[in-house]
Protein backbone atom coordinates (compact mmCIF):
# COMPACT_ATOMS: atom_id res chain seq x y z
CA UNK A 1 0.00 0.00 0.00
CA UNK A 2 1.26 3.50 -0.80
CA UNK A 3 1.77 6.48 1.49
CA UNK A 4 -1.41 8.00 2.95
CA UNK A 5 -2.61 11.35 1.58
CA UNK A 6 -4.92 13.86 3.29
CA UNK A 7 -8.08 14.21 1.21
CA UNK A 8 -10.26 16.12 3.67
CA UNK A 9 -10.01 18.19 6.82
CA UNK A 10 -13.22 17.81 8.80
CA UNK A 11 -14.87 20.26 11.17
CA UNK A 12 -15.14 17.60 13.90
CA UNK A 13 -14.62 13.86 14.54
CA UNK A 14 -18.23 12.83 13.77
CA UNK A 15 -18.01 14.47 10.33
CA UNK A 16 -14.70 12.73 9.67
CA UNK A 17 -16.06 9.30 10.61
CA UNK A 18 -19.27 9.72 8.59
CA UNK A 19 -17.25 10.60 5.50
CA UNK A 20 -14.85 7.71 6.18
CA UNK A 21 -17.80 5.33 6.34
CA UNK A 22 -18.97 6.55 2.92
CA UNK A 23 -15.48 6.10 1.44
CA UNK A 24 -15.06 2.66 3.00
CA UNK A 25 -18.46 1.61 1.60
CA UNK A 26 -16.90 2.27 -1.82
CA UNK A 27 -13.88 0.11 -0.99
CA UNK A 28 -11.47 2.92 -0.11
CA UNK A 29 -9.41 2.33 3.03
CA UNK A 30 -9.34 5.37 5.33
CA UNK A 31 -7.65 6.63 8.47
CA UNK A 32 -8.51 9.63 10.66
CA UNK A 33 -5.77 11.64 12.38
CA UNK A 34 -6.07 14.46 14.93
CA UNK A 35 -9.46 13.22 16.13
CA UNK A 36 -8.66 13.69 19.81
CA UNK A 37 -6.70 16.94 19.56
CA UNK A 38 -9.81 19.15 19.60
CA UNK A 39 -10.92 17.67 22.91
CA UNK A 40 -7.45 18.07 24.38
CA UNK A 41 -7.17 21.70 23.26
CA UNK A 42 -10.48 22.66 24.85
CA UNK A 43 -11.35 26.27 24.11
CA UNK A 44 -7.90 27.28 22.91
CA UNK A 45 -8.12 29.07 19.52
CA UNK A 46 -5.97 26.63 17.56
CA UNK A 47 -8.23 26.60 14.49
CA UNK A 48 -7.90 24.06 11.70
CA UNK A 49 -4.40 23.03 12.72
CA UNK A 50 -5.93 20.46 15.07
CA UNK A 51 -8.94 19.49 12.94
CA UNK A 52 -9.49 15.79 12.12
CA UNK A 53 -8.00 14.78 8.77
CA UNK A 54 -9.06 11.92 6.53
CA UNK A 55 -6.23 10.04 4.86
CA UNK A 56 -6.43 7.49 2.05
CA UNK A 57 -3.73 5.56 0.16
CA UNK A 58 -2.29 7.61 -2.71
CA UNK A 59 -3.76 5.29 -5.33
CA UNK A 60 -7.29 6.11 -4.08
CA UNK A 61 -6.99 9.91 -3.89
CA UNK A 62 -8.81 10.78 -7.13
CA UNK A 63 -11.72 8.45 -6.42
CA UNK A 64 -11.97 9.62 -2.80
CA UNK A 65 -12.03 13.28 -3.84
CA UNK A 66 -14.74 12.52 -6.40
CA UNK A 67 -16.88 10.79 -3.77
CA UNK A 68 -16.36 13.58 -1.25
CA UNK A 69 -17.37 16.13 -3.87
CA UNK A 70 -20.51 14.13 -4.70
CA UNK A 71 -21.35 14.10 -0.99
CA UNK A 72 -20.98 17.86 -0.87
CA UNK A 73 -18.09 17.76 1.61
CA UNK A 74 -16.16 21.00 1.65
CA UNK A 75 -12.43 20.44 1.94
CA UNK A 76 -11.26 21.94 5.20
CA UNK A 77 -8.23 23.39 3.48
CA UNK A 78 -10.56 25.99 1.97
CA UNK A 79 -11.45 27.04 5.54
CA UNK A 80 -7.91 27.50 6.78
CA UNK A 81 -4.28 26.69 6.21
CA UNK A 82 -3.30 23.06 5.77
CA UNK A 83 0.23 23.56 4.58
CA UNK A 84 3.21 22.95 6.86
CA UNK A 85 4.78 26.18 8.06
CA UNK A 86 1.67 28.28 7.52
CA UNK A 87 0.00 29.81 10.53
CA UNK A 88 -3.26 28.06 11.41
CA UNK A 89 -6.39 30.06 10.85
CA UNK A 90 -9.56 29.85 12.85
CA UNK A 91 -12.76 28.47 11.35
CA UNK A 92 -15.16 31.08 9.95
CA UNK A 93 -17.35 32.79 12.49
CA UNK A 94 -21.13 32.72 12.66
Amino acid sequence: MSEPVVVHTAANPPEAHLLCAALEAEGIPTHVTNETLQAAAGDLPLGWAIAPRILVPAEHVEEALRILQELGAKDGRTRGSDEPGDAPSAPPGP
